[in-house]
């Protein structure tokens, strides 16, 4: 089959752009023809109305639909994946793919379609309001996006994305989780054309760690209050004698007091976060948003190292609470804390959680039960 990925890039590489290229090697590596079409959310810096142009280009730009016309009188494609559109892309160029015959899949990686922001998370706490009566429009009644300017333009491009009802288009919706599911179900009215598709990872790359040599107690990803990175600090002020580590940008980080017990890695990647996941004891995945599917967490748990989560969405359908990790109530961090000290005092738990961590993913998270899932969706749609 040929497929073709389109993404538009985020000012900064994250999660998805890891996602997309592991789609292209895996699909390539199993005999696949895939093309990319990717633009970059700093197009808009060349731009005459600049980044606020993008509320124009996320309803309608007339260069993707142009470039995507030429590429499919050179190649055909049988399946399209779409990953986010905005602000260069514009899902308008979905329609344009069922005229030509193209079977459209959209990975949704957050809550964007219902969430202007794609968060659920504003000032500082989880709101739904945006599925209530007004919709998008209390995007701007909020500021969520912190500008009145800006909080417009989010509601407003939205909204008519939604009223324009291009996602109508879609084939398949590929979800992360169940709550991604029942939303798209519901308020999109796209019935049964949802399939969940969980986030991956190569579990032969997997370090062989020393049990006894995994001491610290991690955070990884961006330093910011939604990540949970706040309270991470506050569980280390409580356990001034253990080792906490950050891997993490430094210069994301807000103006906060840092407890003399954490270290900071700085942004890690390749064989120097594998080391740092084979150093951790525990990961704290302090999310206080819904997340999609954190890849941090299978990441984590790949290397033997359990995770304790808050019950927000993208983690308690993957860490099984006392077997792989533990799941406690978000905010509760006297409870993380207990967690903490119970794997470093009782050895055995602690083995026995980091076994079955790594045999959870082995299992329900590898790249080959990536592929499995997603030519099975693909084929039903013939």
């Amino acid at each position: 089959m040929n497929f073709l990925i389109v993404h538009n890039t985020y000012s900064a590489c994250g999660g998805e752009e890891t996602v997309v290229r592991f789609q292209k090697s895996l699909l390539e590596k199993h005999g696949h023809k895939v093309r990319l079409y990717v633009r970059a959310y700093s197009d808009m810096d060349r731009w005459l109305l600049g980044k606020a142009g993008g509320t124009f280009t996320s309803i309608f730009n007339h260069r993707s639909v142009r470039d995507l016309k030429r590429l499919l009188r050179k190649e055909s494609f049988d399946v399209v994946l779409l990953h986010n559109l905005f602000p260069v892309i514009s899902p308008a160029i979905i329609p344009f793919f069922k005229r030509k015959g193209v079977r459209v899949l959209q990975v949704v990686h957050n809550y964007r379609l219902f969430c202007p922001v794609g968060t659920f998370f504003t000032n500082n706490s989880i709101c739904n309001d945006c599925l209530k009566r007004g919709r998008e429009w209390h995007c701007m009644r909020k500021r969520c996006t912190k500008g009145v300017l800006s909080a417009a333009s989010f509601a407003f491009k939205f909204s008519t994305i939604r009223l324009l009802n291009y996602y109508g288009g879609v084939d398949r919706f590929l979800v992360l989780n169940e709550v991604q599911a029942d939303l798209i179900s519901r308020y999109m009215k796209a019935g049964n054309k949802v399939s969940l598709l969980p986030n991956c990872v190569e579990v032969s790359t997997a370090c062989n760690s020393n049990l006894s040599q995994k001491k610290l107690v991690s955070f990884v990803g961006r330093l910011t209050r939604e990540k949970g990175f706040f309270d991470f600090l506050e569980t280390a002020a409580k356990m001034p004698d253990y080792e906490f580590a950050v891997a993490g940008e430094k210069g994301d980080m807000p103006e906060v007091v840092i407890p003399s017990n954490v270290k900071f890695y700085g942004f890690l990647k390749g064989d120097a976060l594998k080391e740092f996941y084979a150093r951790s004891r525990v990961v704290l995945f302090l999310s206080k948003w819904y997340e999609g599917f954190a890849l941090v967490v299978i990441e984590a748990m790949k290397h033997s190292t359990p995770v304790i989560a808050y019950d927000t969405l993208a983690a308690k359908s993957v860490v099984e609470n006392g077997k792989s990790g533990f799941i406690v109530p978000n905010g509760d961090t006297d409870l993380v804390a207990s967690c903490v000290g119970r794997l470093f005092e009782d050895s055995l738990l602690f083995e026995t959680l980091a076994q079955n961590a790594q045999r959870r993913v082995a299992e329900n998270y590898s790249n080959d039960k990536y592929y499995e899932r997603l030519i099975e969706i693909v084929k039903k749609l013939n």
